[in-house]
């Protein structure tokens, strides 16, 4: 960041402007923005504390061994009645449709089993039928279970097997549904025929206390002349073992080196704010203050101000300071007219009839730009030579008002006037003082008799040196320039 050096308006870039804001902030704000930084070291500090001095401690589970429950469901129906299609005494297994007529007996068989490195387990099954009648929901309008068969084992090992196995008549199925929605009256929602079979085991894996319940199911979908059978487990699979042990918490690239981010940017910020404070690096300056508070009214008063030059014929009436760019905006709304923003001059003009009124702003007066100054009452001269001729003409204009002054008159308001075209020396004079000496020459003589004068006042349009004498009591002619004695 540099400090703006701009001396006028145009030169105020918008990045000047920024870097004055910003640092017209900083300095009126400075304790505060320190605080802020040093709550942005503190706050730092205390989140890279954590990962990078004393990491919390989180505990984390490691599978060390698993073991897997295997029920098997399997299901037949044997051929009770020749038919041209199966023999007699045909057992057919795992089909997805049975014929109710020649195979009404459904018979199951329920496998279970276990996959472990080490165990023993003690097995409980619990096989029963359900019938019920259900809505799409699966809640029940009624149900009835009839236990089927049970049976248990002890010390089960890995690889081995137990089974138990049932068989239940279909044709007397149905006519159980039948009959209980005949006593019913009603025969609401969708009957059902489940085998239910609850398997509970206990035990232990690799001398690890383990146990587990889930079900199993054979559901009958009966349609009067076949049948379908479905199997289904719950809460069978793959079970882990877990061993728990603590370690340090791992944090993210955010967490870690944000942190120190943190602490860096605020460190950094606090010395380069005190090296600014103390060097006056962030302190605004008049001139720089002067020229954003110009620029702001500029920009806010544009619509009324248009960039132009004023002429010198329009300075050379009565001139109006205008204290402030508002107050000469005020000027141009009540008077109808424009601000006109003379660049050259670095000043603000209204001109009105005769009269103009102007604003120099106060930038320069601190300004250490170039810029030309506006005239006070008349235009300032151009060039050396026409500030040389004005001034010689000040001189002379002022000389023959002496001259003129000095002659005595008659009471008739007398005057006398020299011409000379012999020696033009205002176009010679350069220096005041040059000219001034080479305008008149004034001769004293007997104030009582005739006064006598000789003054070459450059004419182009004359080309003689004509005197005139101009006396009080005496009429006598003068010849060549001398007076009669």
């Amino acid at each position: 960041m540099t400090r703006s050096t701009a001396s006028t308006t145009d030169e105020l870039s918008d990045d000047d402007r920024r870097r004055i804001r910003l640092r017209q902030f900083l300095d009126r704000r400075f304790l505060l923005v320190i605080g802020v930084l040093l709550a942005t070291v503190m706050a730092g500090g205390w989140l890279a504390y954590e990962p990078h001095v004393d990491p919390a401690l989180t505990e984390e589970e490691q599978t060390i061994d698993t073991w897997v429950e295997q029920p098997t469901l399997s299901h037949q129906a044997e051929v009770q009645r020749p038919n041209p299609v199966f023999s007699d005494g045909e057992v057919l297994r795992n089909q997805p449709l049975y014929y109710t007529r020649i195979s009404p007996t459904l018979e199951g068989t329920y496998a279970y089993a276990y996959d472990a490195p080490d165990g023993e387990f003690d097995v409980d099954v619990d096989m029963s039928l359900l019938l019920q009648s259900v809505d799409d929901d699966g809640n029940a309008y009624w149900s009835e279970r009839e236990p089927l068969r049970q049976d248990a084992v002890e010390g089960l090992k890995p690889g081995q097997e137990m089974q138990l196995s049932f068989d239940v008549n279909v044709s007397d199925v149905e006519s159980r549904i039948e009959a209980i929605e005949n006593s019913l009256g009603a025969s609401p929602g969708t009957s059902e025929a489940t085998v239910v079979v609850t398997t509970r085991v206990a035990g232990t894996v690799n001398d690890e206390p383990v146990s587990n319940r889930h079900t199993a199911a054979y559901v009958l979908e009966t349609g009067g002349s076949t049948y379908g059978v479905e199997t289904d487990t719950e809460n069978v699979g793959e079970h882990a073992f877990t061993e728990s042990f603590e370690v340090e918490q791992r944090y993210g690239p955010l967490r870690s080196y944000g942190s120190l981010g943190l602490m860096l940017f605020g460190l950094v910020g606090i010395a380069t704010l005190g090296y600014g404070r103390h060097t006056g690096w962030i302190t605004v300056t008049n001139e720089e203050r002067q020229l954003f508070e110009a620029v702001s009214q500029r920009e806010a008063f544009d619509d009324w101000i248009s960039t132009g030059r004023v002429g010198e014929a329009d300075l050379e009436g009565p001139r109006i300071d205008i204290d402030s760019l508002e107050g000469i905006v005020d000027v141009a709304i009540d008077s109808d007219r424009r601000v006109i923003e003379d660049r050259r001059r670095g000043a603000y003009y209204v001109v009105e009839g005769d009269v103009y009124h102007v604003h120099e702003p106060d930038w320069r007066e601190t300004s250490g730009g170039d810029i030309e100054d506006t005239p006070s009452r008349e235009t300032a001269p151009s060039t050396e030579s026409e500030r040389a001729g004005e001034t010689g003409t000040a001189i002379q204009d002022e000389r023959l008002e002496l001259l003129v002054d000095s002659v005595p008159g008659d009471g008739s308001g007398g005057q006398m006037l020299f011409q000379d075209d012999t020696v033009d020396r205002h176009d010679e004079a350069t220096d005041s003082d040059d000219w001034a000496d080479s305008i008149a020459t004034v001769g004293d003589e007997d104030r009582d008799g005739a006064h006598r004068s000789d003054t070459e006042v450059p004419d182009d349009n004359v080309g003689t040196t004509e005197t005139t004498v101009e006396a009080g009591d005496s009429d006598e002619p003068v010849n060549d320039g001398e007076p009669l004695e």
